[in-house]
C-alpha cells in the first residue's frame, strides 16, 4: 500500500503544477475554443475567427506528429459572414492537406485519416447555407468531393442573381 502512495504522489504533484502553470500546453494551443479568455473578453470562451480557424487547420509540415486540433464546442450559426463566402467558394476544390478536428472527449484519434482544405470549406459552406451551427461530432477529417462541389457552385450562382 505504501508503494502505491509513493508512486501516486509525484503524479498528483505534477498534475497540480501543470494546472497552476501559466505556460501554454503545446497541444492545447491549437484548440479553437479556448477556455481562458483574454482580459478584454467578458465571456468565458473565445471562438476563433474564420481566418484563424483556416490557419489552425492548415498542415504546414507533413512530418508533424499530431494530425489534429481539438474542438470543445460547436461554432455558432452566424460564425461565417456573407463576406467570407467568396473565399470559401475559392477553396472548395482545394486538395491542400489539413489537420483533422478532434473533440477532447473522443476515444478515437484519427492518425491515418487525411483531411483537406476543400472538405472544410464544404462543411463550413453547408453550415452557412443551412443556417446551422458548425459541428464536427467526435472527430472529422473532411475531404473534397465532386458532388458537393457541384451543388455548392449551383447554389452560389443562384445566390449571386
Amino acid at each position: 500500500m505504501k508503494l502505491y502512495i509513493f508512486l501516486l504522489a509525484p503524479l498528483v504533484i505534477a498534475c497540480n503544477y501543470s494546472a497552476n502553470n501559466n505556460n501554454v500546453d503545446p497541444i492545447k494551443k491549437d484548440t479553437f475554443l479556448k477556455n481562458n479568455p483574454t482580459p478584454d473578453q467578458s465571456d468565458t470562451t473565445h471562438i476563433l475567427t474564420f481566418y484563424e480557424f483556416l490557419d489552425a487547420i492548415k498542415k504546414n509540415d507533413s512530418s508533424e506528429f499530431l494530425n489534429f486540433i481539438t474542438v470543445e464546442k460547436e461554432f455558432p450559426s452566424d460564425w461565417v459572414k456573407s463576406s467570407n463566402i467568396d473565399t470559401l467558394i475559392s477553396l472548395i476544390e482545394s486538395r491542400d492537406r489539413c489537420r483533422c478536428v478532434l473533440n477532447p472527449i473522443s476515444s478515437y484519434i484519427p492518425s491515418k485519416e487525411k483531411a483537406n482544405l476543400g472538405g472544410y470549406a464544404i462543411l463550413i459552406l453547408n453550415s452557412y447555407r443551412n443556417n446551422k451551427p458548425l459541428k464536427f461530432s467526435l472527430w472529422a477529417c473532411p475531404t473534397t468531393n465532386e458532388k458537393d462541389v457541384k451543388e455548392i457552385l449551383i447554389w452560389n450562382k443562384l445566390r449571386e442573381k
